[in-house]
C-alpha cells in the first residue's frame, strides 16, 4: 500500500458545531473544512474547548459531534482527514481526569494532549502535571503558549520548560 504523506496539519481548530465558541453548525463547519482542504490542509483535529468551567464538553460529545461531523463531510465529498481531540484547560485533577478516561487526547490515541495554560500558574504545578502525564506515556502539547503572559517573553519560564522538555524527552518508555 502506498501512503501518501501529510503536508499540513491544522493540530487546533474549533470546527465541531454546538460544542463551544466555533463553529454554529454543520453547514458553517463544513465550508470551513472545505477551504482549509483547497488551501492544502489534509488532515484537521477537531478540539473544541473542554474544563475551562465554560465549555464544559465531555468526551462523549465531542465524538458524536465529530461523527456527525465526519457523516456530513462525506455527504459533501470533502476530501480531508478530519480527527476528534480536546482543548482541555489545565485544572488541579486533570491527571485524575485523563486517568479516569475523561479526557480526549488528539485522534483518541491516547498519546497526545492539547493544553490551555491558565493566564497565571505556579510552575511547579504545571511542571509536576506534565511529569505525571509522561508517565503515563503522554505528550503534552501546549495550546496558545505564544499568548499565554507567563511564557511569552519570560526567558526563565522558557528555560526552565526547555530543561524539563530535555529531563523527559528523553526518558525510555515505560
Amino acid at each position: 500500500m502506498i501512503v501518501e504523506p501529510i503536508t499540513m496539519i491544522d493540530v487546533h481548530s474549533h470546527i465541531l458545531p454546538d460544542l463551544d465558541d466555533g463553529s454554529p453548525d454543520l453547514t458553517h463547519a463544513a465550508a470551513v473544512i472545505a477551504d482549509a482542504a483547497r488551501q492544502g490542509v489534509q488532515a484537521i483535529f477537531a478540539t473544541p474547548h473542554c474544563c475551562d468551567g465554560v465549555y464544559n464538553c465531555r468526551r462523549e460529545d465531542i465524538l458524536a459531534e465529530w461523527q456527525n461531523l465526519c457523516e456530513a463531510l462525506e455527504e459533501e465529498s470533502i476530501d480531508i482527514q478530519v480527527l476528534p481531540g480536546a482543548e482541555i484547560r489545565v485544572n488541579h485533577d486533570l491527571v485524575e481526569r485523563f486517568d479516569a478516561g475523561d479526557l480526549l487526547t488528539l485522534g483518541d490515541a491516547g498519546h497526545y494532549l492539547l493544553l490551555e495554560l491558565p493566564p497565571m500558574f505556579i510552575d511547579r504545578a504545571v511542571f509536576e502535571m506534565m511529569n505525571r502525564l509522561k508517565q503515563r506515556n503522554v505528550i503534552p502539547i501546549i495550546a496558545h503558549a505564544e499568548r499565554n503572559p507567563m511564557i511569552a517573553g519570560d526567558r526563565i519560564w522558557q528555560r526552565n520548560f526547555s530543561f524539563w522538555e530535555l529531563k523527559f524527552r528523553s526518558r525510555p518508555a515505560v
